[in-house]
């Protein structure tokens, strides 16, 4: 069997990944600060191509890209691992963030808004229904994965946990606080928007930190 050995700075690659995220919230916040500012009727328009909080834009294909980043090396961790049940664990995880980096792409989990709404009846915090199912995978996936996480040395479990909680207090959380913003004022909600700001600072910090964490 042929082993491939790669020589990679660590520490760079992590310099680039904090940068790129900084560059991309960035952009993000001066997007809307313009349009706060100008308005969308002007040359440049609503500049949606670098919107934190829309489909197909520059945000949602960067965390597709660390969510991928960091399936990978989950997957190059699982090859190495010792006891054999560690692997199947960070393949598992692998796996899982592979389905978040399409969905990402894809902005699939928002199909299940409009269905879910009128069975429910749900509205306010809820407003945005997908956090239902979300919330209860995570918290599936979670509690499965405490016992390994535990057992990890405390410098790197400390981390994983600090981008867990970044992560799903951002994508979760925050997304209740601007459903509820949202479902008072429409888009235009200045509350909206600083609370899906925040949102994606904190999963853009959760994600940059576990990336990161894992090259180590």
């Amino acid at each position: 069997m042929t082993q491939v050995f790669m020589d990679i700075d660590t520490e760079r690659f992590c310099r680039w990944l904090m940068s790129l995220s900084v560059i991309v919230l960035a952009l993000g916040f001066l997007r809307e600060f313009y349009i706060f500012q100008f308005g969308a009727e002007t040359i440049l328009k609503d500049l949606r191509q670098i919107a934190l909080d829309t489909e197909h834009c520059l945000g949602s294909y960067y965390s597709s890209v660390l969510m991928l980043i960091a399936a990978l090396l989950m997957t190059a961790i699982g090859q190495i691992a010792n006891p054999k049940q560690r692997r199947i664990q960070w393949f598992v995880l692998a796996g899982i963030f592979t389905l978040m980096s399409f969905d990402e792409s894809i902005s699939f989990h928002e199909l299940m808004i409009n269905p879910l709404q009128p069975v429910f009846s749900f509205s306010s915090f809820l407003n945005f229904a997908w956090i239902v199912p979300g919330a209860l995978f995570t918290l599936i996936v979670g509690l499965a994965y405490v016992p390994f996480v535990l057992s990890m040395p405390p410098e790197i479990r400390n981390r994983i946990i600090a981008s867990g909680a970044l992560y799903v207090t951002g994508a979760l959380g925050l997304e209740a606080v601007g459903g509820h913003f949202y479902s008072i004022g429409g888009y235009d909600n200045y509350y909206y928007i600083a609370a899906f700001l925040l949102e994606e600072s904190l999963e853009s910090a959760g994600l940059t930190l576990f990336a990161t964490t894992l090259l180590t």
